[in-house]
């Protein structure tokens, strides 16, 4: 099922599967050991604010996602889309991996 709408999530040693749907409007995720998995995100619809501490990351070659930090340690990744209104998503977790899918 995708999600739409405003969204602010906190979760502790789980894991953190969504669907992005066109009515997206924000999405927050804040998590502690959680795997976070991001599908359907469209690069021309959806801003990305990223922060991993101590995991992993799997993008989309396609889409241009700029590193302000990329050490073993911390990422810190975002992209802004080209069009004037966006969605917009912020994911911040720390001993967890975040996998990023693009909309088919």
């Amino acid at each position: 099922q995708q999600i739409v709408g405003n969204y602010n999530i906190s979760a502790n040693y789980s894991q953190v599967n969504l669907v992005a749907g066109e009515g997206l409007i924000d999405l927050n995720i804040e998590g502690m050991k959680t795997d976070v998995k991001l599908r359907n995100i469209d690069p021309n619809t959806h801003q990305h604010q990223l922060v991993v501490y101590q995991g992993n990351v799997n993008l989309p070659n396609s889409v241009q996602f700029q590193f302000t930090e990329n050490s073993p340690e911390l990422k810190k990744i975002s992209f802004k889309p080209t069009k004037e209104y966006f969605a917009t998503i912020t994911v911040n977790i720390s001993f967890g991996d975040l996998t990023v899918e693009k909309k088919k």
